[in-house]
């Protein structure tokens, strides 16, 4: 099996891994492991590949070319769904400790100052 075969198998892995909903429950961590697992085993295929040396090498080469673009995409995505999911975390943390105790903090709620002397 060439270099080129064993990089394709690996990026259509993925692609077809990425082509899966992202869970929402409790399973979300082991899909984002398997795809960083995924990414790294493919990393390691990639080091040290030389340009395509025949035809065959060049026609998987462009299909593993047009598969990544896919694979960036969809992890783009899933990053930005993700950074939602943080965001909301963080607002509620923030709302939960301000209903715990709304006058922490800097407030200018029930201060009068009286301007004559």
């Amino acid at each position: 099996m060439t270099k080129y075969t064993a990089i394709y198998k690996g990026t259509q892995e993925l692609h077809a891994h990425l082509s899966k909903p992202m869970p929402t429950d409790d399973t979300r961590d082991t899909y984002i492991e398997t795809v960083t697992d995924m990414l790294a085993a493919r990393e390691e295929l990639l080091v040290g590949v030389e340009p395509p040396s025949n035809d065959d090498e060049e026609v998987v080469a462009k299909e593993i070319v047009e598969m990544n673009k896919v694979i960036q995409m969809k992890l783009k995505i899933f990053q930005g769904i993700i950074q939602q999911d943080i965001n909301k975390l963080k607002h509620r943390k923030k709302s939960g400790q301000k209903y715990e105790n709304p006058y922490d903090g800097p407030t200018t709620d029930g201060i009068f100052f009286d301007s004559k002397k």
